[in-house]
This record gives structure tokens, sequence and C-alpha cells, in this order.
């Protein structure tokens, strides 16, 4: 989730040293390359250079009303209520075969929504995906925040979106086994495709490194090829080929699942108490997810499983150790965390759907991911009044808000300055 300075990088060297590796070569930032893609449609002008914002067509940046400061984000973010603070903290599904876009629009408005995620499958093209990205941003109108649109698109077995304009995406164990400069050119055009279908985020690339002995057994990554395979230096090679990529496409990635799915057996979407025993804090396998913050991606997704050998006592996405102390300490991460499915996954359906939210926030994570929008309404009402009865809270809620906006402001999806 950057040339900018609210994701302050660790150089590859520190980063790699934080988790006791070696650096192979490479520094920390993110590539000069360009944020929209050389001979595909800008989505529209920036705050920088605009000075009296006017509205756009669908899919560019929205219009802000006069009650939002336009020129910082840090100011646009203190002119929210705690509701609206909260609806930028939580990611809502949309099911591209089942759901409406006039209904999710209106869930979107009425819960200050800021970010949806596109489930299931369509074979629409480019042109059916930008019809439903441009009508959802209509429904939802405008708060000024703009409304950032994410999906998994990783290839093979996990591809959403698909048809005519979308090129031809292999699996990610296919992707590992091209050479990187090749990837790289291949990972450009799927982030064009994206970006002319009004997608902001892809939630990839897969940093997780599956070890060879686990391979036959493990279910999250292995089983349906979404890794780039067994070796920690190749994975990261192509993490860093697959966001490059990307971003010189218009499309920014999401680099997941963090500290990382190889070194389970279970699925943490069909089944609860997934446990790893066996990742350490400055594990190798750690790298790729190094090294993908050092290629510049924008966000940085944590998985729901538990580890041991970490912290015990919490499953990763509610782990201050997992987040805060490793995540954004000994890798130096301080842009936008988001997390895997806190909606219908069996990892953590046990707790009540606010409460979820809640621990995600406090342990140090940005955007609440729910699959289920049916959940959404839970999600912003727990995070608002628990800032409201809780000043530290508070702050930490306006903190991960800011980080969403300054995102939001360097893909060109809100009106305001990163701070």
């Amino acid at each position: 989730m950057v040339p900018v300075i609210r994701r302050t990088l660790l150089p590859l060297g520190l980063a790699l040293a934080a988790l006791g590796l070696t650096a192979c070569g490479g520094i920390g930032g993110r590539p000069a390359g360009p944020l929209t893609p050389t001979g595909s449609p800008s989505p529209g002008p920036t705050a920088a250079t605009s000075g009296s914002p006017s509205p756009v067509p669908s899919g560019g940046v929205l219009s802000v009303p006069s009650v939002l400061p336009a020129d910082s984000c840090r100011l646009a973010v203190d002119a929210m209520t705690p509701a609206e603070q909260a609806g930028q903290l939580v990611m809502v599904g949309y099911d591209l075969k089942g759901d409406t876009t006039s209904g999710t629009g209106k869930l979107i408005a009425s819960q200050h929504l800021g970010s949806v995620l596109l489930m299931n499958t369509t074979t629409g093209g480019v042109t059916g995906v930008r019809a439903v990205t441009d009508a959802l941003r209509a429904a939802a109108g405008s708060d000024g925040a703009g409304l950032f649109i994410a999906v998994d698109q990783e290839g093979g077995q996990v591809k959403r979106l698909s048809g005519s304009g979308f090129a031809s995406m292999p699996s990610a164990a296919e992707q590992g086994r091209m050479a990187t400069d090749a990837l790289t050119g291949s990972a450009r055009r799927w982030g064009q495709d994206l970006h002319s279908a009004g997608v902001d985020i892809d939630l990839a690339p897969v940093a997780d490194v599956v070890p060879p002995d686990l391979v036959s057994v493990n279910q999250p990554i292995a089983r349906y090829d979404r890794g780039f395979g067994t070796d920690t230096t190749a994975v990261g090679a192509h993490v860093t080929a697959f966001v490059t990529g990307m971003r010189a496409g218009g499309t920014g990635t999401a680099v997941k699942h963090f500290p990382g799915l190889g070194q389970v057996v279970g699925n943490t979407d069909v089944t609860a108490d997934v446990t790893d025993t066996r990742t350490t804090r400055h594990d190798a396998l750690l790298r790729p997810f190094a090294d993908g913050i050092s290629a510049g991606t924008d966000m940085v997704m944590v998985s729901s499983a538990r580890y041991t050998r970490i912290d015990p006592d919490h499953p990763a996405v509610w782990s201050s150790v997992v987040i805060k102390d490793m995540l954004r300490g000994d890798l130096g991460w301080q842009g936008v965390v988001v997390s895997d499915d806190l909606g219908v996954a069996a990892q953590v359906s046990s707790v009540p759907a606010g409460e979820r939210a809640v621990r995600f926030i406090e342990a140090g994570g940005d955007i609440a991911v729910t699959v289920d929008p049916a959940l959404a309404d839970d999600m912003v009402s727990a995070i608002a009044d628990r800032a409201r009865s809780d000043p530290a809270f508070a702050a930490t809620v306006r903190a991960s808000a800011l980080r969403v906006l300054d995102l939001k402001a360097e893909r060109q999806r809100a009106h305001c300055r990163p701070a």
C-alpha cells in the first residue's frame, strides 16, 4: 500500500538485517516508475495540480464537497466524524454475480465505507468490469475521500476478472518459472488491464514460501499453485518483478499473507485454529515480504493464522507483535496494512464481527476486509463506538484513516495532499 513518505521504508539491507538475513543488492524505497501506464487513460488530475476540483468521469478522482478540506489529507481526516473515519477502515465485498451496484452503493454511502473488494468471477471483460466500477462509484456518491476498488487477481485458479481486454494470466507457480524481466513486462500489461477496468489495488502477489517438505500438504498456497516457488531468493525476485510491473501498469499491489502461510497445513478461509509452529520472528522465509516492500508495494496483507513461535496468544491479524513489532518495526513498513478476510473466514468466526475489526485496528492494522457485506455495519459501528469512548483508540483510528487517505491521494482517488 511509495515515493511518499507516509510509507517510510527501510533500505533492503536494513530490512533484511532486521530479519537476520544478508542483502543481495538493491536498496529500499519505491522505484520511480509511473503511477499511470503509458498509453492508458489517466484517472484524472491530482489535488496538487487542481486548485478547485470539479467532477470528473466515473473511475477518476471524485468531486469534493465544500465541507471537506481539499489541500491536506490530514485536515480531511480531522474533519471526519468517528463514523466517517471508521468507514475508511473497512473494505466490503461485492459479489460480481449476485450483488447490485445500487444496493452496495447505498451501503457504501450510509456507512462511509472506503473500499470495495470485487468477489466471485466475471467474464465480462474490461468494459464490463469498468461499467461495474463506474456504477459503484456513482451509486456511492462522494464524501470527498474517494472509493478504492480492489480485486484478487493472482492468476491461474485465483483470477476474478477475465474476458475481452484481460490478457492471459497464468498461475503464480507458472509465473515463478518466468524470467523476472519477462514477469515484469507481463505484470505491466495485467496492471494496465486492471487500471482500465477501474481497479485500484490488486490483492497480490503472494509472497509466502512453501518449503519443499510441505508442498504436498499446504492447503492455502501450494494446493492452488498460488506461490512463486520454494526458493526464498527466487520468490523474492518474482515478488519484486510482479510489484514493479503492476505499478508501471497503473495498479497498486498488496503483498500477502504476512508473516506467511507457507508453513501451515489448513486454509484459514474454511478451517479454524490454523496454526504455524515453525515460522520465527526473524525467519529467512520472510525475505520476500522485505523484497516486496523495497519494490514499492502499496499495501501489505496480514494473515489470520496463529504463529506459536511469534505470538502464541493471538492470530496474526490481532497481534501487535506481528503488525507493530515485526512489520512496522523490523521491516520498517509505515504504509497501509490490510487484513485477510475477517468476514466469513472460519479462523475468526468465533469472535463477534465488530470485535474482529476493532482488534485488527488496535493491533496496528488499517483496513479490515469483510467479504460478507452484511457485517460492514457491525464493523464500522464497533470501531466508531470504541473511538468515541477511548481517546487512545481514537488516535489509532485517526492515524489509520490518514494512511488510507494518503494512499488514495497518491493513487488519485482523493483530492488532498498526502501528509
